[in-house]
């Protein structure tokens, strides 16, 4: 699967599949807004898996699996290979 780009002026959340040293798909938050927005990552289960407060840029390395990725007003569902 390629890379998923959503968000909008303020917030976006890129899916980078790509090959990482860590060898995960690398979830990407950028925070332009200029205040702290509160992230939230969930499995399909609805079990959250982390959350990150994100001032500029947040680079959350994810296993395979299928997410649900809340930051600020904006919500993605990503899939990391």
């Amino acid at each position: 699967m390629g890379n998923l780009n959503v968000g909008d002026a303020d917030i976006t959340i890129t899916m980078d599949n790509g090959q990482t040293s860590f060898g995960h798909s690398q979830l990407i938050i950028d925070n332009y807004s200029g205040s702290p927005v509160e992230a939230a990552i969930y499995n399909l289960q609805g079990q959250l898996i982390a959350t990150r407060r994100v001032t500029g840029t947040e680079y959350i390395p994810l296993p395979a699996g299928i997410y649900v990725v809340k930051a600020g007003t904006i919500t993605a569902k990503v899939i990391a290979n």
